[in-house]
C-alpha cells in the first residue's frame, strides 16, 4: 500500500479522479462511507472521494489548495495536528467545515501519516459527519438536565396502592407519562399490567409479587404501551409501608419517563462502536477505565499488538495493569496515578514486565474523564511502545557520560550520582566522601615526552583506580588529569586520612610507560556529605577548595576540607583561572624597589618586580602568583614580559634625560630549560637600543639543579652582553658555599630571613657577618634585603653593608612614582612597617582591642555576585560604630563592590556585620591590616552602640572584656597558626 502510496502522489497530475492503482486501495479510497483525502507534505489536498461532495458539497475539482481553507474554527490547532502527523504520529480530534451551501457541519478528523521507504510523503485524512451525533449529544445533556431539574422540582409521577383494599393512586404526572387523561375522582380506571408492554408483564408482576411477600424496596425499568401506540420506557422506585399492627399495608412510589435518554444512551453506544473501529486502525493501544467499577471497560486491539497479552484479560480482571509495572517504576507510576484521581491530564514513561519476561517501555498519555462537579469517572488513555527509542536513548546516553579515553564516567555522570547519593543520604542519614584528585607536574610530562604518554599515563592511572571501583566506591575521570571518586558509608572522619594517605601512595607507585620510568604524585581534596556541603555543587567546590590548599602547601599532599582554608583557596584558584588572560587584557605591570648605599643615601640600582592588577583581588603579589605560574607554564611569558617592560622602561628614561641606574630582574629556573633566552635578549636589547650593563639578572641557586651545564653556559653568553648576574636568596640553598667557586658571579643577595631577626638573635648576626665577609672576600657586591626599621639599617651601617634594599627606604613601586627617586638620586629613610590610620578621617570612636579578639570573616558579594565561601579566622584589633580593623593573611582589595561579614563574640554578645573595606596597609611578613566600614542600618547602630557603651564601662574597671573570644598568645602566633591550617 506504501508503494500505492507514493506512486500515486508521483503521479496525481498524470491521473483522473479517483484512478488509483491497486484494486484494494482503490476500493478502500472510493467506496469509503466517510470523506477521504489525500494531503501532501505541504498541506494541500491532492485527492478525494466520491463521499466528500455527498457530505460537504464541493465538487471534487474544487478541492484545491491547503486543507485548512475549509475549516471553519482552530486552523492552528489543526496545522499542529497535521505536523504531529508529518512526524509519524497518528492523529484523531473534532473540528469543523463550512459547507458549499454555508451551513457549518461537525466533523471527526482522523489523520495517518503515509510513508514509504522510511519517510512521510503524505496524510490520509478520514472526515466523518457528526453533526447529528452533536445534536443528539446536545440533546442527551438537555435531557439529563431536565431530569435534573425535574427532581429538584418534585416533578417526579408518584403513586400509592393500598394493599388491602386494591384501590390505586396516581398523580397529575403519572397520566401524562401513561398518556391517559385523568379520570373523575382521580382513580385509575385501567390496571397497570395492560398498560406495561406485555414482554415486560411478567418480569414486573415476578417483582411486585416479591415485594408484597418480603417487604423490600425495589427500583425497575419496563416499557408501556400508550393509547396511540407509542412505546415508552419508564422507570418506577417503591416501598413497603407497614401499619401499626406492623403489617403491610402500602406501596408508595415514584415513576418517570426515560425513553429519550435511553435512546439516546443507545445512539450514543452505536457512536462508540463506530469509533472502536477507528481506533482499532491505529497503531496505538487505546484503553478506559471505569472508577466506579474499579475495572478496566475498553482496550483496542493496539494494546494486544503491543503487549502480546489478550484483551479479554484486562477486561475480566485476570491481568491488573499495575502489576505489570516495573517495580522500579511503580513508586513514580503511583504518584502519577494520584494526580490523575485529581482531574490531572498526565504523559508518563515507564517500563511493564510481560509475563514471557520482556520488558518493554510504554509513553502512556492519560486523560481524566470529569462529571458535573469534577469527580472522576473514567480514565482514557493511549499507550505507545518506545523501547527503541529508549534502547536508543540509552546508548547515546552511556556514551555520553563516559570518559573516551579512560572509559571512566564522566563528569556529567559524576553529577547524576552525586545527585542520587545526596537524596539517598538524606533519608539514611548516612555520610559520604568526595574525593578530588590531581595530578602533579602533569603539564610537564606532556611538554616533554608528548601528550601520548601523556594519555597513556591517565589510563594507567585509571587503571589503579579501578581498584576503589571495584570495591564498590565511584571513581571518575573529570579533567585531563583530575579524578574525582566517591566513598560510601563513611562512619568517622578519621577514615579520611586512610583513604586518602592511600590512594597518595597508589599513586606514588613507580609507571613505566613506553619504556619511560616516571614516579609521579598527586594532591588531593576531600569534603564529606553534610558536614562540607548539602549538594553537589557546594561538595565539589569544596573539595577543590581543599586540593587547592595541598598544592598551596606543597606537592604530593592531602588536605580535608575545613570552612578556615575557603577564602584563601578561593582565592588562588580564581587566581589560577583568570592568569591566562592576564597577560593578554594588560592586567600585568612592573613595579621597581630602589637599592640604595646606606653610608649616602645613594640610590644605586633597582629591581623590577612584577604586579597583576586583578579585576575581583586588586593588586597581586609575585607571592601569590607565580608558584601558579610555575605550575601551568606560564611563567616563561611572564619573565620574558617583565625582561621586555625594563627594557622598554630604561628606553623611556634614557630618552627623557632621566639619570638611569641598573635594573634587576628575577629569573626562573625554568626560563633556562626553555630554548630562547639569550636570543631574546639579545633581540630586546637591540629593539630598545639600551646597554647590557643596564640590566641584571637574579637566579637562584636551584636553577643550577636541573641543568647545571645549560644555566652556566647560558650565565656566560649573558655577562658576554653587559648583563650582570645576581645570586639571589644566599645563604638559604644547601650548598651554597660550595658553589660560589664555580659561578661567575657580580652580586649577592642575602635574604631577608637573616636580617629579620638579627637585632634579638646572635647566631643571625653571626650568619650575616660571615655572608657579608664573603661577599667583600670574593669581590663581589652585596645586597641586603628586607630591611625594614632604623635599628635594622643602623645595624648594617656598622657591619659595612654596602647596598640596602627594602622598606627602610621604598616599597614596590610603579615607574611613574620611581621617576623622580631617579632624578633626585637620593632617598630618604623612613620607617614604615605600619602607619597608624588617622582618627580624624572616622565619623565615629572606636575601641582599641589588646589582646585582640578571634573573628570569623567571610566574602558574601563580589561585582554583585552572591559568593558562598565560608568562614575564616581573623584578629579583630579595634571596633566602633562606624566599623573595625582586622589583621589576616589574606590579600584582599580596596573596593566597594566586595562585601564581606566579620563577627566575633564580645561580651557575651555575639555580633555579626556586613561590610566594605575601606583602607588596607600591609604588615610584617606579608600580613595586612584591613579598615572595615560597616554597612549597617540606624537600628544596628543603635543596638551595637549599647554593647560598646558597656564594654567601655568594663575596660574602665578592669582592662579585660569578659565573655569574650580573646587571643590569649601573640597575634603574629595566631595569624601564623590560621594561614597554615
Amino acid at each position: 500500500m506504501k508503494k500505492i502510496v507514493s506512486k500515486i502522489f508521483n503521479k496525481l497530475d498524470e491521473k483522473k479522479n479517483y484512478e488509483l492503482e491497486g484494486d484494494v486501495f482503490q476500493s478502500f479510497f472510493i467506496h469509503h462511507p466517510n470523506a477521504v483525502l489525500m494531503i501532501d507534505v505541504q498541506g494541500n489536498i491532492k485527492q478525494a472521494n466520491l463521499a466528500t461532495t455527498n457530505l460537504f458539497g464541493y465538487p471534487n475539482k474544487e478541492l484545491v489548495g491547503s486543507y485548512t481553507n475549509f475549516l471553519v474554527k482552530n486552523t492552528d490547532e489543526v496545522t499542529k495536528r497535521f505536523q504531529d502527523t508529518m512526524d509519524g504520529t497518528p492523529q484523531k480530534f473534532n473540528s469543523q467545515v463550512r459547507h458549499k451551501g454555508g451551513s457549518i457541519v461537525e466533523v471527526n478528523i482522523v489523520t495517518i501519516p503515509l510513508t514509504t521507504e522510511g519517510q512521510t510523503v503524505g496524510v490520509c485524512s478520514i472526515v466523518r459527519n457528526i453533526t447529528e451525533e452533536k445534536k443528539l449529544q446536545n440533546k442527551f445533556e438537555t435531557i439529563k438536565y431536565s431530569l435534573k431539574q425535574t427532581q429538584t422540582a418534585a416533578k417526579v409521577g408518584s403513586w400509592e396502592y393500598d394493599l388491602q383494599t386494591k384501590e390505586s393512586y396516581w398523580s397529575q404526572v403519572v397520566y401524562e407519562i401513561f398518556g391517559i387523561d385523568i379520570p373523575s375522582g382521580n382513580k385509575p380506571q385501567i390496571s397497570i399490567m395492560k398498560i406495561i408492554h406485555p414482554d415486560d408483564r411478567e418480569v414486573y408482576e415476578k417483582q411486585l409479587l416479591e415485594t408484597k411477600a418480603t417487604g423490600q424496596s425495589y427500583s425497575i425499568e419496563y416499557r408501556i404501551m400508550k393509547p396511540n401506540g407509542q412505546v415508552a420506557i419508564v422507570n418506577e422506585q417503591a416501598d413497603v409501608l407497614f401499619n401499626e399492627a406492623g403489617n403491610k399495608s402500602r406501596l408508595i412510589g415514584t415513576i418517570y419517563d426515560v425513553t429519550e435518554q435511553r435512546n439516546a444512551e443507545q445512539e450514543l453506544a452505536q457512536k462508540e462502536k463506530d469509533t472502536k473501529l477507528v481506533y482499532e486502525s491505529l497503531d496505538l493501544g487505546i484503553w478506559s477505565y471505569d472508577v466506579a467499577t474499579n475495572a478496566i471497560v475498553y482496550c483496542s486491539t493496539g494494546v494486544e499488538t503491543i503487549l502480546d497479552i489478550p484483551i479479554e484479560e484486562f477486561l475480566s480482571g485476570n491481568i491488573r495493569w499495575r502489576d505489570l509495572v516495573h517495580e522500579s517504576d511503580l513508586p513514580s507510576f503511583d504518584a502519577t496515578q494520584e494526580r490523575i484521581h485529581f482531574g490531572k491530564s498526565v504523559e508518563h514513561e515507564y517500563r511493564v514486565v510481560l509475563p514471557n519476561g520482556e520488558t518493554k517501555w510504554l509513553l502512556d498519555q492519560t486523560t481524566p474523564a470529569l462529571d458535573d462537579v469534577g469527580e472522576v469517572l473514567r480514565i482514557n488513555g493511549v499507550i505507545t511502545d518506545i523501547t527503541a527509542l529508549k534502547e536508543l536513548l540509552h546508548k547515546v546516553e552511556m556514551i555520553a557520560k563516559e570518559d573516551f579515553l579512560t572509559g571512566l564516567p564522566n563528569r556529567r555522570a559524576l553529577e547524576e550520582e552525586l545527585e542520587t547519593l545526596i537524596i539517598d543520604a538524606r533519608s539514611t542519614s548516612e555520610k559520604f566522601a568526595v574525593v578530588f584528585l590531581d595530578m602533579d607536574r602533569f603539564k610537564y610530562i606532556n611538554d616533554t615526552l608528548g601528550h601520548t604518554i601523556g594519555d597513556k599515563v591517565v589510563q594507567e592511572i585509571a587503571d589503579r583506580l579501578n581498584e576503589y571501583k571495584e570495591a564498590g566506591h565511584f571513581v571518575s575521570r573529570v579533567g585531563g588529569d583530575e579524578f574525582i571518586l566517591i566513598f560510601r558509608h563513611i562512619q568517622e572522619r578519621d577514615e579520611l586520612h586512610d583513604i586518602a594517605q592511600h590512594l597518595l601512595e597508589k599513586v606514588r607507585h613507580q609507571f613505566v610507560v613506553d619504556e619511560f620510568e616516571l614516579v609521579l604524585s598527586c594532591c588531593i581534596g576531600v569534603t564529606v556529605f553534610p558536614v562540607d556541603g548539602e549538594d553537589k555543587a557546594t561538595l565539589m567546590k569544596n573539595a577543590d577548595v581543599a586540593m587547592y590548599r595541598a598544592k598551596e602547601l606543597g606537592k604530593n599532599d592531602y588536605q580535608i576540607f575545613t570552612q578556615n582554608m575557603n577564602v584563601k583557596v578561593y582565592q588562588q584558584y580564581t587566581l589560577e583561572r583568570d592568569m591566562r588572560k592576564a597577560l593578554t587584557n594588560g592586567e600585568l605591570t612592573v613595579f621597581y624597589q630602589a637599592k640604595v648605599k646606606p653610608r649616602n643615601n645613594l640610590l644605586v640600582g633597582a629591581e623590577a618586580l612584577i604586579r597583576w592588577e586583578h579585576p575581583t583581588w586588586g593588586m597581586v603579589s609575585p607571592g601569590e602568583f607565580i608558584p601558579i605560574a610555575e605550575e601551568t607554564g606560564l611563567i616563561h611569558e611572564m619573565g620574558d614580559f617583565v625582561i621586555e617592560m625594563v627594557c622598554k622602561q630604561i628606553r623611556e628614561w634614557l630618552d627623557d634625560d632621566v639619570p638611569v641606574v641598573p635594573v634587576s630582574v628575577n629569573i626562573s629556573p625554568f626560563r633556562f630549560l626553555r630554548k630562547g633566552l639569550v636570543s631574546t635578549v639579545k633581540k630586546l636589547l637591540k629593539t630598545y637600543d639600551i646597554p647590557g650593563d643596564l640590566l641584571e639578572f637574579e637566579i637562584t641557586e636551584s636553577s643550577l639543579f636541573h641543568n647545571e651545564e645549560l644555566v652556566l653556559r647560558s650565565i656566560k653568553e649573558l655577562r658576554e652582553l653587559g648583563i650582570k648576574i645576581a645570586l639571589d636568596d644566599f645563604g638559604t640553598g644547601y650548598s651554597s658555599m660550595t658553589r660560589l667557586k664555580g659561578l661567575d658571579l657580580d652580586v649577592l643577595k642575602i635574604d631577608r630571613s637573616f636580617i629579620k631577626d638579627v637585632e634579638e638573635c646572635k647566631k643571625s648576626a653571626i650568619i650575616l657577618d660571615s655572608l657579608l665577609l664573603i661577599g667583600k672576600g670574593l669581590n663581589i657586591d652585596v645586597v641586603v634585603e628586607g630591611v625594614e626599621t632604623q635599628q635594622q639599617l643602623q645595624l648594617l651601617k656598622q657591619k659595612g653593608c654596602e647596598i640596602i634594599q627594602g622598606y627602610i627606604f621604598s616599597k614596590p613601586i610603579p615607574a611613574s612614582d620611581f621617576t623622580p627617586m631617579l632624578v633626585k638620586k637620593k632617598i630618604t629613610p623612613n620607617d614604615d612597617r605600619k602607619e597608624v590610620v588617622n582618627s580624624e578621617r572616622r565619623k565615629f570612636l572606636r575601641i582599641d582591642l589588646d589582646p585582640h579578639l578571634e573573628s570569623d570573616m567571610t566574602v558574601v558579594e563580589i561585582n554583585g555576585k552572591r559568593v558562598d565561601l565560608g568562614k575564616m579566622l581573623v584578629a579583630m584589633e579595634n571596633i566602633g560604630l562606624g566599623g573595625s580593623c582586622f589583621l589576616s593573611h589574606i590579600q584582599l582589595p580596596v573596593r566597594p563592590d566586595l562585601i564581606l561579614r566579620i563577627g566575633t563574640e564580645i561580651n557575651g554578645e555575639k555580633i555579626e556585620y556586613p561590610g566594605k573595606i575601606v583602607w588596607k596597609q600591609e604588615a610584617a611578613d606579608n600580613y595586612y591590616y584591613y579598615g572595615v566600614e560597616f554597612l549597617i542600618d540606624e537600628n544596628e547602630r543603635e543596638k551595637l552602640s549599647k554593647l560598646l557603651n558597656r564594654v567601655m564601662l568594663q575596660l574602665k574597671q578592669t582592662l579585660v572584656i569578659p565573655n569574650s573570644r580573646t587571643i590569649d598568645e601573640s597575634v603574629w602566633t595566631f595569624l601564623k597558626k590560621v594561614k597554615e591550617s
